[in-house]
């Protein structure tokens, strides 16, 4: 779960939303990484037919997840706010961009 820099010094938790699974993939996934249009060792995500290089991936993936893994774009379809917690005096501003 990403949270801003102030709440993650305090350690504030943040409630998960609800994550509504998304269908594996079945079908054949691509031969080039999606970012950089090369191919070689690939990681595939397993809801999507998208490849990346691990360093490709944003953010850089530094090893192979273990398990089912979901790329940047499949896990970008589930965001319901924008990138601000909604936890700390930063996000509550009335000038924070009504993230919440």
């Amino acid at each position: 779960t990403w949270r801003c820099p102030t709440c993650k010094k305090k350690d504030v938790k943040v409630k998960k939303e609800k994550e509504e699974s998304k269908p594996l993939f079945e079908g054949e996934h691509d031969d080039d990484c999606f970012m950089c249009f090369l191919g070689g060792d690939l990681i595939c995500c397993d809801y999507c037919s998208k490849a990346y290089h691990l360093q490709c991936h944003l953010p850089p993936l530094t090893e192979i997840p273990m398990g089912l893994w979901k790329c940047q774009e499949c896990a970008a379809l589930e965001y319901t706010r924008k990138f601000k917690c909604g936890e700390c005096e930063a996000c509550q501003r009335e000038d924070c961009g009504k993230c919440i």
